[in-house]
C-alpha cells in the first residue's frame, strides 16, 4: 500500500493521463468515465491523485488536484477548485483551496520573494513582531501596523527645517474629505492632494503620491513650529503679567497716597 492507505499500484484511469513515477498514485477521476478528466498527470510521490481535467500533482504525499487546470504539491495539498494552485509544507493536515483561480501556500518556515538581486527581497514570515519583512528594513507588524525604515545610517544630505515656515505652508494646503474612485463612495478619507503637497513642500517621488514618512515629517515639523510660537507667546505673557503686577503695585501705592492726602485735607491744619 501507499502512504495514504491505498493500493501501491500507479494507475491512469482517464484519457491521455500520465504518471511518471512514485507509488500508489492515480491520474484520472476513476469513475468509469475515461474522458471527464483527461490530461491529468502525477510526476511522482506517494498516494497522490490528479483527478481534474488538465490537473497536475508535482509530487509529495497524499495530495489532490481535483479541480480542472489545478496544481497540487507537498503534503496533503487539496487543489479543489478550477485553476487553483496549492502548495503545502510538511504539516500533517489538509490544506485546500477555497475559490477558483487561487494561489494558496502553506509555508510554516515563511516565504521569500527575491526581486532583481540578492539585496532586494520581501519575506512573509511570522517571526518576532514581523509578518511581512523587507530587505529595506520596512515591515508589517503582527499587530497590523506598517513600520518604515528610519535609521540615521540609511540617510544622507541632512538639512534643517524651520517648523514655523512649515506650519505657515501647511496652513495654505487644502485638506479635504474624499473617496477613491475604486472604492464605494461611502468610504471616506481625509487629507491633501498630492499635487498640492508636492508643490508646497517638494518632498517625495512625484506629484501623484504622498509617502507616510513625508506626511508624518510635515506634521511633526508643523507641531514643532506651533510649539515655538506658543513658547514665545507664553514668554510674552509672562513679561506682560510681571508688568501688570508691577503696575498694580504702583497703582495701589498711589491710591494709598491719595487716600492719605484726602484724610489730611479733611483733618484741616494743626
Amino acid at each position: 500500500t501507499d502512504g495514504a492507505g491505498g493500493s501501491g499500484v500507479n494507475r491512469v484511469t482517464d484519457d491521455y493521463g500520465a504518471i511518471v513515477g512514485g507509488l500508489g498514485n492515480r491520474a484520472g477521476s476513476d469513475n468509469g468515465v475515461p474522458d471527464d478528466a483527461p490530461f491529468a498527470a502525477v510526476l511522482g510521490g506517494t498516494g497522490n491523485r490528479a483527478e481534474g481535467a488538465n490537473s497536475v500533482v508535482l509530487g509529495g504525499a497524499d495530495n489532490r488536484a481535483s479541480g480542472p487546470f489545478s496544481f497540487a504539491a507537498g503534503r496533503r495539498a487539496r487543489a479543489q477548485h478550477a485553476g487553483s494552485f496549492v502548495w503545502a509544507d510538511t504539516l500533517d493536515e489538509d490544506f485546500g483551496s477555497v475559490r477558483d483561480n487561487e494561489f494558496r501556500v502553506r509555508a510554516g518556515g515563511g516565504a521569500t520573494f527575491q526581486l532583481g538581486g540578492a539585496s532586494k527581497s520581501v519575506s512573509l514570515r511570522a517571526t518576532g513582531n514581523r509578518l511581512i519583512d523587507t530587505s529595506v528594513n520596512a515591515f508589517l507588524s503582527l499587530g497590523g501596523t506598517w513600520t518604515n525604515a528610519c535609521d540615521r545610517a540609511l540617510k544622507d544630505n541632512f538639512e534643517p527645517v524651520d517648523g514655523r515656515v512649515v506650519l505657515d505652508q501647511l496652513a495654505r494646503v487644502p485638506i479635504l474629505t474624499w473617496n477613491y474612485k475604486s472604492e464605494d463612495t461611502r468610504i471616506r478619507h481625509m487629507g491633501p492632494m498630492a499635487q498640492d503637497f508636492f508643490g508646497t513642500f517638494g518632498v517625495g517621488y512625484d506629484d501623484t503620491s504622498i509617502t507616510t514618512v513625508d506626511a508624518n515629517g510635515v506634521a511633526l515639523a508643523a507641531i514643532k513650529g506651533l510649539h515655538q510660537i506658543v513658547k514665545e507667546q507664553d514668554a510674552r505673557l509672562t513679561v506682560q503679567q510681571q508688568q501688570l503686577t508691577q503696575l498694580q503695585s504702583q497703582l495701589a501705592a498711589l491710591q494709598a497716597r491719595v487716600e492719605a492726602l484726602e484724610a489730611a485735607a479733611k483733618a484741616g491744619p494743626k
